[in-house]
This record gives C-alpha cells, sequence and structure tokens, in this order.
C-alpha cells in the first residue's frame, strides 16, 4: 500500500479540524479513523506542526549552514 503524502497546509487543516472533533467529543481513536489517518501519524503532525497557524510554514534547517555558507563566512571575518 502507497503511503500518502499531505502537503503541510492540508496537515495544519486536519489538525485544526481534529481539535473541532475533540471539542464535539469524540476520542482521538475516533477522530482518526473520521480524518483517515493513524494515531501514530496524528501525534508525530500534532508534536511537528502542532503549534503552525494555517498560513505558517516550519522552517528548514534552522541554525544550520552549508559547508560553502560557512567557509564564505570564515573568509569574511568577524563583522
Amino acid at each position: 500500500m502507497r503511503a500518502k503524502r499531505f502537503t503541510v497546509e492540508q496537515i495544519v487543516a486536519k489538525l485544526r479540524e481534529a481539535e473541532k472533533l475533540q471539542g464535539q467529543g469524540l476520542t482521538i481513536p475516533q477522530l482518526c479513523k473520521r480524518l483517515q489517518i493513524s494515531e501514530q501519524t496524528f501525534y508525530r503532525w500534532r508534536i511537528k506542526y502542532g503549534a503552525l497557524k494555517k498560513d505558517e510554514r516550519p522552517h528548514r534547517g534552522l541554525g544550520m549552514m552549508t559547508p560553502s555558507a560557512f567557509a564564505a563566512s570564515c573568509k569574511e571575518g568577524p563583522k
């Protein structure tokens, strides 16, 4: 079975829908079934994307530099 891939926007939308369903009294297994995702996926998404608003995207590589960018910053010297 091929795994489904969701965009960040789709994931955030599903998490917002999950919040609404929880407010209506559904349990986590029930809302996962309704959203057609596994409980493991729900918990993983909630950790990774739970604090994002619908229009935000996670930033990749914060604090990380490519080797060429690091070398260039070393050549420039301190500012």
